[in-house]
């Protein structure tokens, strides 16, 4: 996945995306502390922590893999953090009155069909799993 040649300016990347996701998950902890019933309530509080706590645990498992000169690394958790930053970003819009219909009908949409994208996830975890890629 990584060229030698690059490993040093990915580091860089991956330590500023480290550092923004704790600072975003400490501040998530402090709404959890002020009120936690109310904050464990909301499934958005919930999908905050996943959107900032994924990418953290993927960048700190990329560091480990450039500091190992692992040249294929693994970008499964990169690849479900992205998954849910567009998730979150797509509830950060609701707040535009003129987005704010279309991605309720999208929300709408996506809340129907939740079953298809279980098994659909599932579906691509296994084969991801059960298929090593030889480089």
């Amino acid at each position: 996945v990584y060229d030698l040649n690059h490993e040093n300016s990915l580091t860089g990347v991956f330590i500023i995306i480290i550092t923004m996701a704790s600072l975003f998950l400490l501040l998530e902890f402090q709404q959890a502390i002020l009120h936690p019933r109310r904050y464990f309530k909301s499934p958005y509080n919930i999908l905050d922590i996943v959107t900032f706590a994924l990418p953290l645990a993927g960048s700190i498992s990329q560091i480990n893999h450039i500091n190992n000169n692992d040249v294929k690394g693994n970008i499964s958790t990169l690849s479900f953090s992205v998954l849910f930053i567009f998730l979150h970003f797509l509830f950060e819009l609701r707040v535009n009155k003129k987005v704010c219909q279309f991605v309720t009908i999208i929300i709408r949409i996506l809340g129907k069909i939740r079953v298809f994208f279980l098994i659909f996830a599932t579906g691509i975890l296994a084969f991801t799993i059960g298929c090593p890629v030889d480089v």
